[in-house]
């Protein structure tokens, strides 16, 4: 009877802590989310400063400036880079692969990356400015849902397991 009672227990916390992780797994998109945000901001000021002053190719600019500097997610293989516009269309399908991203945060990815180095530093530099700014509203209002739903998420992973122990019990 006691062993019966102690295996009843585990297996209940067994599957609120299995709820509990479901909840979590969504909190974690939110945050990588946000991290992406931060990338890409932190990207776009490299940009800027590489427009503005240094004045490198492109392909010149992601070996250099990439390396060993450390993203949160945004993940840059400098094998290739020879021939930019190949591995420009590679370096989108891999990032946004491992992203859950909606349809139109895809579109702006895509055409900040696109739009890369087509047109003159001036140019360059609004274009930039501009992409900066809509990606430290996105960044916010990213914070701001995590903020907000990372908690629920969580709590609703537990009542989710409670439910499910309490019925299989």
């Amino acid at each position: 009877m006691m062993w019966t009672l102690f295996f009843k227990l585990a297996g209940a916390l067994v599957i609120v802590a299995c709820g509990w992780l479901a909840g979590s797994g969504g909190a974690s998109s939110l945050r990588t989310k946000r991290m992406f945000y931060e990338d890409m901001i932190e990207l776009c000021e490299l940009l800027q400063n590489n427009v503005a002053y240094q004045r490198d190719p492109l392909p010149v600019f992601f070996a250099r400036e990439t390396q060993g500097r450390q993203f949160s997610v945004l993940r840059f293989d400098t094998r290739g880079l020879e021939e930019f516009a190949s591995w420009r269309t590679r370096f989108l399908s891999d990032t946004l692969a491992r992203l859950s991203l909606s349809p139109h945060e895809q579109s702006v990815f895509h055409e900040f990356f696109l739009g890369l180095g087509n047109g003159s530093a001036q140019e360059e530099c609004g274009r930039l400015h501009y992409y900066g700014a809509l990606f430290a509203s996105a960044q916010e209002e990213a914070r701001k849902k995590e903020r907000e739903c990372a908690r629920l998420y969580r709590s609703l992973g537990v009542c989710a397991g409670l439910t499910a122990a309490i019925l299989l019990f």
